[in-house]
């Protein structure tokens, strides 16, 4: 008996490549992420080497037996992995409590319920039970899948389930792993894909295009950044200080910017729930904050500071979702000002704006910004 497992893979990486401030780069249909399945076509349970062809190994999490006989001896039909002809279906959404998944399992029992005996590797009765304790099947939706039997997952399977054809013995539950944030289509479509895998169909096998190894997907939107209450996602503020053009200043910058990052650190003004830290690096290429000394700005600011933001694009609308970077510019700023304006503009990427506008920054004049805001 060989094992199979299947991964759902997107072909555009759930992180965008970034582009301008707020902009993003994309390499397909900005209406649609292309999507592909790749799978593990003949590596056997147990075994320590990759699939020469696929590069991907059997699904660890699997606990498949290549023998169908019972530990009693008893055999299972050669054509029924569950020795049953009813399989209950349970699920466990981890994904989003506010989303109901189960009209989506349900059109994809329905479709095999009239397709498996002309399709699949053998007939089974699927019956949905969403909160049944001990289900034969756990469709379990996820935020993401960072593996399915592959060796370095980059973190892009839309599902995964196991292939169980004819001599393979399932051991419940089998877990069936679906991203979660696609529309209803995509959803289903996923679904029946690997429904498809448990009744022992491959890639490429009939029914198409239910098995073909690509199909558009799409996400649902979500809000963009500039709507979100906590548009900042990393769990961590790394700033680097970039002090080339004022170098003299380097001394009093740094106090500056290690004066900022404390009042956001202490939990100061009610910015304690943001649940990130603060810390300055000297290591550039390690930081998601940069703060720079330009002789002039790139905004239509002549003097002060200004911010571009970067960030992902997780629905493919062409706007940012969350802010992953930050580049702080300042230009023509007294040395014990910087600290104000590194401040601020962390204010504003954090979404502490308007009535969360945390007091330093609130109608603060020529004196506020250069005393010790942040004691």
């Amino acid at each position: 008996m060989q094992r199979h497992v299947l991964v759902l893979v997107a072909l555009l990486t759930a992180v965008a490549s970034v582009g301008a401030a707020g902009t993003f780069v994309l390499d397909v249909d900005d209406t649609a992420t292309r999507n592909h399945t790749d799978g593990d076509s003949t590596a056997p349970v147990g075994s320590a080497g990759a699939d020469a062809r696929t590069g991907m190994d059997h699904d660890p999490n699997s606990d498949a037996d290549s023998d169908p006989a019972s530990a009693e001896g008893l055999r299972a039909p050669s054509d029924n992995p569950w020795r049953s002809e009813v399989v209950v279906v349970g699920i466990n959404n981890s994904v989003n409590d506010s989303w109901s998944f189960e009209p989506h399992v349900r059109r994809a029992i329905d479709y095999w319920t009239g397709n498996a005996a002309r399709h699949g590797d053998y007939t089974v009765a699927f019956v949905l039970d969403p909160t049944a304790e001990d289900p034969d099947v756990e469709v379990r939706f996820v935020a993401s899948i960072p593996d399915c039997g592959v060796e370095d997952g980059d973190g892009t399977s839309l599902g995964c389930a196991p292939v169980l054809d004819e001599g393979t013995r399932a051991r419940p539950p089998e877990v069936v792993r679906i991203v979660g944030g696609y529309n209803d289509t995509s959803t289903v479509r996923v679904l029946q894909h690997e429904f498809g895998h448990l009744l022992g169909i491959e890639h490429g096998e009939p029914p198409y295009p239910v098995m073909n190894e690509s199909f558009d997907a799409s996400r649902l939107p979500e809000p963009n950044a500039s709507d979100r209450r906590r548009p900042w996602e990393p769990d961590a503020v790394r700033l680097y200080v970039d002090t080339a053009n004022r170098s003299a200043d380097r001394d009093v910058l740094s106090e500056q910017v290690l004066g900022a990052l404390s009042y956001y650190e202490r939990g100061v003004g009610g910015t304690g729930e943001l649940n990130v830290t603060f810390e300055l690096t000297g290591n550039r290429s390690a930081a998601n904050v940069v703060v720079t000394f330009p002789e002039s700005l790139d905004c239509e600011n002549d003097a002060g500071s200004c911010a571009r933001r970067y960030g992902v694009d997780t629905d493919g609308d062409g706007a940012i979702e969350y802010y992953t970077r930050l580049h702080i510019q300042i230009a023509d700023v007294d040395a014990d000002a910087v600290g104000w304006h590194v401040g601020a503009n962390l204010a504003t990427t954090l979404g502490l704006d308007g009535e969360e506008t945390p007091p330093p920054f609130v109608d603060a004049d020529y004196d506020d910004r250069r005393r010790t805001w942040w004691t």
